[in-house]
């Protein structure tokens, strides 16, 4: 019942309401799961500025979900949420910039927009950042500060992180050599 309140007033133009309407769509929660259908309404909303919809948007872009994969699309799109301080996006985007897809590879862009993530919190671009600076892939080549960032993301949680680090103990490089932790 909730879903026809909400698709009222995504009809009327609300971007909240859109922004839910297409993660409706999307579950299939209240209305039929229609890729597509979320997308009409995520790009509603994007274009009002609601950067959850420009994030949800990019990431339809990138899979391929309910519109064609494009990946300059994604990029477009991940940039605008990004510029409105999305973590996930700026994560995202960097990934793309990293890598060269739907955008020219810029792997110093990347780093910056990590470090945008990374500096809210977003425990897989901390995570990116020790392999940036590990490799010194757009950025000179660190290890003391890579170690830093495996170790900020690793007390996040992150998993890969973990491991990262209790590899770099073990071997004392770019840390104090601790074999117990």
């Amino acid at each position: 019942k909730g879903a026809v309140f909400i698709q009222r007033a995504a009809d009327k133009g609300l971007a909240i309401a859109q922004y839910h309407m297409a993660r409706l769509c999307m579950e299939g929660l209240g209305v039929p799961k229609d890729f597509a259908r979320a997308a009409l309404y995520n790009q509603k909303a994007a274009d009002q500025d609601d950067y959850d919809s420009q994030f949800a948007l990019g990431a339809q872009y990138v899979d391929g979900a309910g519109v064609t994969k494009n990946l300059a699309q994604a990029a477009l799109w991940f940039e605008k949420a990004a510029r409105q301080n999305h973590p996930q996006a700026q994560y995202q985007l960097a990934l793309l910039d990293r890598q060269g897809q739907g955008v020219p590879k810029d792997p110093a862009r990347a780093v910056l927009w990590f470090q945008k993530a990374a500096d809210q919190g977003n425990v897989q671009a901390e995570y990116a950042l020790g392999e940036m600076f590990i490799s010194g892939e757009g950025v000179a080549k660190d290890t003391s500060t890579a170690v830093s960032w495996y170790a900020k993301s690793a007390e996040g949680g992150y998993p890969a992180a973990q491991f990262k680090l209790a590899e770099f103990l073990e071997k004392g490089e770019g840390i104090a050599k601790d074999e117990a932790k």
